[in-house]
């Protein structure tokens, strides 16, 4: 496969996972039962843990390629950890957004049955 076609089909497979974000983004979790929200927790971890794989990836093909040097980066943990700073920011920017939980409640071990994950 030329080099041409290979970035041709990563971008297809970023397509349809940008498609599956914005999908799952806009689904209807009201009308989902409360053992289906613990099953897509899970698929979704499962999918997000792999989604890390392919960063770490595509890190590792840059440094082999010194993609920084070339860009004029001093490394790539430089770049790479300026936007994990700035994706944090976000994320504790969403976090402060977020409507406060309802009030808290103790629960003896027994009282209520634990999650199998």
């Amino acid at each position: 496969m030329s080099s041409t076609g290979a970035a041709d089909q990563v971008m297809e497979h970023l397509t349809a996972l940008d498609d599956a974000v914005s999908g799952l983004l806009d689904a209807d979790l009201s009308a989902v039962s409360d053992s289906d929200v613990v099953l897509i927790m899970q698929q979704l971890e499962k999918s997000l843990r792999r989604a890390g794989a392919v960063s770490l990836r595509l890190i590792v093909e840059s440094a082999e390629r010194l993609l920084p040097a070339t860009l004029g980066c001093n490394s790539l943990n430089t770049g790479v950890a300026q936007r994990r700073i700035h994706r944090h920011r976000l994320t504790d920017a969403r976090v402060r957004c977020l409507p406060r939980p309802g009030p808290r409640r103790a629960y003896r071990l027994g009282d209520h049955q634990r999650a199998s994950w």
